[in-house]
Order: C-alpha cells, then structure tokens, then sequence
C-alpha cells in the first residue's frame, strides 16, 4: 500500500508523476498495489501496470476491487546487486591508470 499526500502539488503534473511512480514499482516488484492519496489519485495498479480502479485527481471517492498473488520478476530474482558491481566496476575501471604502449 501506498499512502501519500499530494496536496501541495495542487493542479500540476505532479500527482499524476507520482501515479505514474506506483505503476513502475508495480511492474518492478510483480506486487500489486494500492495507492492512497488525500487529494486524488488513488487506486489499484496490477503486477502488470495497468489501473484495475482509479480516482480522479481532488475527488472524494473509494475505490473498491480485487487483488490477486504477486507475480514473479528478474528484478526480485537478483534484486539491486547487478547494478551496484556495474557502478563498482565502472569507478575501479576510471581509476585504473590505462597507458598507451609506444610504437
């Protein structure tokens, strides 16, 4: 479950931003999600990113549905190591003095 305060955004992009930051969390984890703001924005994002229930922004309603297992990812098989030890590589690489044999 997410539960959020959007409200100082107002009108702006910002809401929607941070639904959209739900949908990607969704899709990363496989879980399914719920998303509760104060001021619009809420609802149930599926494993596969889609909105099964969803609320207008700075709108009282609820929001009722289904929600079913989590669905198995890459990213929960291997979680963060692979890129951190690609970030490691890349800066011991950069510090490794690489010189140019002459001719």
């Amino acid at each position: 479950m997410v539960s959020t305060d959007d409200a100082w955004f107002g009108t702006s992009d910002g809401p929607a931003q941070h639904a959209q930051a739900t949908t990607l969390r969704a899709v990363e984890t496989g879980r399914w999600i719920v998303r509760a703001a104060s001021t619009g924005l809420s609802g149930i994002v599926a494993p596969d990113g889609t909105w099964r229930a969803r609320s207008e922004l700075a709108t009282q309603t609820t929001i009722v549905g289904d929600i079913g297992p989590p669905v198995e990812t890459f990213y929960l098989r291997v979680g963060p190591q692979p890129v951190g030890l690609a970030a490691l590589a890349f800066v011991v690489l950069a510090l490794i003095p690489w010189r140019r044999q002459r001719a």
